[in-house]
């Protein structure tokens, strides 16, 4: 991906509107972030497949993001798609185990109806169900989305590459010094 500048970085459309619970147990909406710059990734707990790999960058990017100067104007958020397992409980160990605090990276679980439409409608990501294959129960893009300060999806990158974790650094650094 080519390096843009922040006024090239595409307007592509709203980020749906939500009322999730987060690892804390606190609710959390969309319009919570205004304000904030964004990262959101899809991923549940127990997935033996692509999601150690996408926490494990969004974890290396929250640690390099640490000492930034704007990191109050900063949010991660992971939304669980499965809500049935990933409970506030499981979300505060999972969170606590990765050094996630809830200031700066927020794990939300809900309804999974409603987080699944979130993916697939709001955020344009694919989810569905692999029942067949007990290995990956369910199949989910590793794309990380970036939202900026009025709520604006401003980009997808491939949360599994370095280099799409690099750009989408580079990105948001570009949102934060808007």
């Amino acid at each position: 991906m080519i390096s843009l500048e922040a006024e090239a970085l595409p307007e592509l459309w709203p980020a749906p509107d939500f009322t999730l619970t987060n690892q804390a147990g606190e609710t959390v909406t969309r319009d919570d972030l205004l304000g904030q710059v964004w990262a959101a990734d899809f991923f549940f707990t127990s997935c033996p497949g692509i999601c150690p790999m996408l926490s494990a960058n969004m974890q290396g990017l929250n640690a390099d993001l640490a000492d930034h100067p704007k990191r109050s104007d900063l949010r991660l958020v992971s939304f669980s798609l499965d809500p049935e397992h990933d409970t506030v409980e499981v979300l505060a160990e999972y969170s606590e185990a990765i050094e996630a605090p809830p200031s700066d990276w927020l794990f939300l679980t809900g309804q999974r109806q409603a987080i699944w439409d979130l993916s697939i409608n709001g955020f344009k990501l694919e989810v569905q169900d692999t029942p067949d294959d007990p290995a990956n129960p369910i199949l989910h893009s590793g794309k990380v989305v970036l939202v900026d300060r009025q709520g604006m999806v401003r980009g997808y990158y491939d949360g599994l590459l370095p280099e799409g974790i690099k750009q989408l650094q580079a990105d948001l650094e570009l949102l934060l010094a808007e």
